[in-house]
């Protein structure tokens, strides 16, 4: 073959390379070059102890907090933590994730706790964020009162102790007016309405001043109060037992009450439950221990009486209510109400 036939030859082959396109990459074969994943960002450490679910909180890591705190809750932890602290520190994690019913459920335990436990510092603590929570609706509270009237989200933690002082000085106006109505009221509603509400008010005096002097001198006002419409409750009561009583036979088979009796002695029974337990409640709300307690012990007889008619039985009529009765049963001194708040249990 002659130099002329090969570089032809060898001129062909480099033009027939050159017209070839390059091989096209296939997704998943072959070596190809691809940028490096991205690293996906680390997952919050779960804090060990209490002071690292605090430096979680602090930097807004509250579902690494929740999972931290039920850790140390577990009763296999070997260390034995602050349960109240604890439990405190998830409401306020549950409350920053806008998680409100496992918040108010988390208080709930809380609250019952300490009640049973008598320490009352913890209850008031547990009580004033529910009554915080139930009165901001969208997790925001709008001042009733005062010089700003601009809402205040209840997430900001640095502001907490501001809406408590807003909460109770809006709540207290509140029931101040109902126990004013209720001094001139001889029924039990008013009283109901007053002592249900002034627990809630209560706690968050406490908590936003350390005292619970403005409310607990509201209480003491209400024992006064209250004791009238008490008193005249029960001498109504103590009438109709003692005219039930001395209508029925006093032998044979027919000594039972008929049915328009029956649902009378019921409502007395009914009504002297309530009238001692309202003494109860207030007798703490007002730090009066003693307070009123011949009425209470004459509301308990009173009621034993119609439960004994009920059943068909004879009765020892408990004579009339004297002022003695009615009086507060120990000296009231508003002036107590200044001072902090004891150890007790709060009754519902």
């Amino acid at each position: 073959m002659s130099s002329r036939h090969v570089c032809a030859i060898f001129l062909a082959g480099a033009a027939l390379i050159a017209a070839t396109p390059p091989p096209q990459a296939t997704p998943g074969r072959g070596p190809t070059t691809t940028a490096p994943a991205a690293t996906a960002p680390a997952r919050p450490k779960i804090p060990a102890d209490t002071a690292e679910i605090q430096q979680a909180i602090d930097r807004g890591e509250y579902a690494s907090a929740v999972s931290g705190i039920s850790r140390l809750l577990a009763p296999s932890h070997p260390v034995d933590y602050d349960r109240h602290l604890l439990l405190m520190l998830r409401a306020e994690c549950e409350l920053q994730l806008k998680q409100t019913t496992q918040s108010i459920s988390t208080l709930e335990g809380i609250r019952k706790v300490s009640h049973e436990n008598a320490v009352i510092h913890d209850e008031y603590e547990a009580l004033a964020m529910i009554f915080l929570i139930h009165k901001s609706p969208a997790l925001t509270y709008t001042p009733k009162s005062g010089a700003s009237r601009i809402p205040i989200s209840i997430l900001e933690r640095t502001r907490r102790k501001e809406l408590y002082n807003d909460l109770f000085t809006d709540e207290f106006a509140i029931v101040q007016k109902l126990s004013r109505d209720a001094a001139f009221d001889k029924k039990l509603d008013p009283v109901v309405a007053v002592c249900d509400q002034l627990l809630d008010v209560q706690s968050a005096e406490y908590v936003a001043t350390g005292a619970i002097g403005k409310s607990r001198g509201l209480a003491v006002q209400m024992l006064g109060s209250a004791r009238i419409a008490f008193s005249t409750l029960l001498r109504n009561y103590d009438a109709q037992v003692d005219q039930i009583a001395s209508s029925r036979p006093g032998r044979g088979p027919f000594r039972g009450v008929n049915q328009g009796q029956s649902k009378t002695l019921n409502e007395i029974v009914y009504n002297c439950n309530l009238i001692a337990d309202l003494i109860r409640r207030l007798r703490i709300l007002a730090d009066q221990p003693e307070a009123l307690s011949r009425m209470l012990a004459y509301s308990e007889g009173l009621k034993q009486n119609a439960e004994l008619l009920l059943a068909g039985n004879t009765i020892e009529p408990l004579g009339p209510l004297t002022e003695e009765d009615t009086g507060t049963g120990t000296t009231v001194n508003p002036g107590r109400g200044r001072g902090r708040a004891g150890r007790g249990v709060i009754a519902r």
